[in-house]
């Protein structure tokens, strides 16, 4: 598994043309990575699904309370017409201990799928 860092997309007054990471794109999308971004706690993820099957996107959460462990979040991105945007990310929960990356996600299904990380100022 390699991890695949998504460059955060600045919202800014005068629009975004947003930029999104896809199956066969550079970098790809595909199962088998684990996908981080620098996260400040004022990001989204946007997900866009085309293809014909479902998709789950899982995102890590390294933090502990009380010692125990935080249940990762599933989210599902539904086949054809999937249009599903998640956030923000709490760094004390989604962020490595000690850095600025989030942990990370990664995705069960890449066929039609899109995503762009996105920051409002």
């Amino acid at each position: 598994m390699s991890n695949i860092t998504l460059t955060v997309q600045k919202i800014v007054k005068t629009g975004l043309s947003v930029v999104r990471t896809a199956s066969g794109s550079s970098p790809l999308l595909n199962t088998s990575d684990n996908f981080q971004f620098i996260n400040t706690g004022k990001e989204s993820v946007h997900f866009v699904k085309t293809g014909a099957g479902s998709c789950n996107a899982i995102f890590k959460t390294p933090g502990k309370v009380d010692g125990l462990d935080i249940a990762e979040r599933t989210v599902v991105i539904p086949a054809t017409t999937g249009d599903v945007e998640i956030g923000p990310f709490d760094p004390a929960i989604y962020n490595t201990p000690g850095t600025n990356l989030l942990e990370g996600f990664t995705v069960s299904e890449v066929t039609g799928l899109s995503v762009a990380v996105k920051q409002l100022k």
